[in-house]
């Protein structure tokens, strides 16, 4: 990455905080940028032409650059906000995240906005700007009917605002569920915000290799809104997902082993790693010895 150093920067200026300087012949102003711009007519690609590279593992090994194909991921995720989220026309969507990581990929831009809904896009804390009233102020203001968040955010908002003194002054009538990913959300910060929001708080897990749930409890699919404790939902359709022992058998019901995924994966997972075609058989495939079947 080192070696790929940008030929321009825009730089968004925040006009309330002190103002960047520019390096003349790199730097561009993001109003500038935006005043001189000109519509472009739509660029029809291949269905597995490149979208993006998004690196992931960079805190636990040599980062991975993730490589997306266009035509099944964005399908897929126009077609998960209804049946995973539920979510009707016109509606208001917010994944309080960001869009350094997968979920502001796959759920602040592509998903929502494919399937025609409004986005909301927030920058800040949950908790201190200005306050822990802030989550609470946005969906009143914006009428949101469902969240994505991270259960992080809730426990930043408990231990900030534990009798929701602020959250209290706003309504929350419009929110109908509240989805927490990217850690597992404990039951007892679950059960703090299913009482605060009224709504159901579910769990549902994926990877930035998959671009999109793995697991989940669909409300387009009519699954249960009050799942087993502790649980993520089930497979989302196209995912077989098993449990193995290290010899490759399948373990038993309650006993612990390698969450793994029966080939093939389904439309939008990675496709490979960026200019690693190797390291991506290595890592993904070589646990279990070549030839390994499952039922």
């Amino acid at each position: 990455m080192s070696a790929a150093k940008p030929k321009k920067c825009i730089i968004f200026q925040r006009r309330n905080v002190d103002i960047a300087d520019l390096v003349p012949g790199l730097d561009l102003d993001w109003d500038d940028v935006v005043a001189a711009a000109a519509p472009h007519p739509c660029v029809p690609v291949e269905a597995n032409w490149p979208l993006y590279i998004l690196y992931t593992s960079g805190t636990t090994a040599q980062p991975k650059g993730i490589l997306r194909p266009t035509g099944g991921h964005l399908a897929t995720l126009c077609w998960s906000m209804r049946t995973i989220y539920g979510m009707k026309d016109n509606d208001v969507w917010w994944t309080a995240s960001d869009m350094g990581w997968v979920v502001g990929h796959s759920y602040i831009c592509y998903g929502p906005l494919l399937a025609g809904l409004t986005s909301v896009m927030y920058e800040g804390k949950p908790d201190r700007t200005p306050d822990a009233g802030q989550y609470f102020r946005i969906i009143q203001e914006h009428q949101v009917n469902a969240i994505l968040s991270a259960p992080t955010t809730m426990r930043l908002i408990r231990r900030a605002d534990p009798m929701v003194k602020l959250g209290k002054k706003y309504s929350t009538k419009s929110l109908r569920h509240v989805f927490v990913a990217g850690e597992h959300c404990d039951q007892e910060t679950a059960q703090w915000a299913e009482n605060v929001f009224k709504v159901p708080i579910l769990n549902h897990w994926w990877q930035t290799e998959t671009g999109h749930a793995i697991t989940a409890s669909c409300i387009g699919l009519n699954h249960s809104t009050k799942p087993p404790k502790y649980s993520a939902g089930m497979p989302f359709p196209g995912y077989d997902v098993r449990v193995l022992r290290p010899d490759g058998e399948e373990a038993s019901p309650q006993e612990l082993g390698r969450i793994v995924v029966k080939l093939p994966m389904p439309p939008g997972t990675v496709c490979t790693l960026y200019k690693a075609d190797d390291r991506f058989k290595s890592i993904y495939f070589s646990r279990f010895p070549v030839g390994a079947r499952v039922k």
